[in-house]
């Protein structure tokens, strides 16, 4: 049995109307610097987006996304900030936005995790 990490999360949500503080939970990004992992998963719910944010541009968002996907693998394609440490992409990447939670837990599989988070 693999000993247990302490890691990072964060949970992606879209915000269509700040106003009416509806908030729709699309994704997480999980960090473990002992692990020397970062990875980000989404799923976009087009069905209870639509119904809260008709005008919401989802081939837009889905780009925004994968690109986030791709620095969080550290993708050279993804821009300059691709090639920054874990640590510093996790951060980057979770810097203060109105549509981000940020929670510490411990677990043995990040992968795992990321996969059940995603769910």
């Amino acid at each position: 049995m693999r000993a247990l990490s302490s890691y990072d999360y964060a949970v992606l949500q879209v915000v269509p109307n700040i106003e009416r503080g509806e908030r729709i939970n699309i994704g997480v990004i999980v960090f473990c610097r002992t692990c020397a992992y970062l990875g980000l998963r989404f799923v976009i719910d087009e069905p209870r987006l639509r119904a809260l944010a008709p005008d919401l541009d989802l081939a837009e968002l889905t780009a925004y996304l994968r690109a986030m996907e791709q620095m969080s693998l550290g993708d050279p394609s993804a821009g300059p900030i691709a090639a920054f440490s874990q640590a510093e992409r996790f951060h980057w990447e979770t810097t203060a936005r109105e549509s981000l939670s940020i929670y510490c837990e411990t677990a043995n599989n990040k992968s795992n995790t990321l996969r059940q988070m995603g769910k």
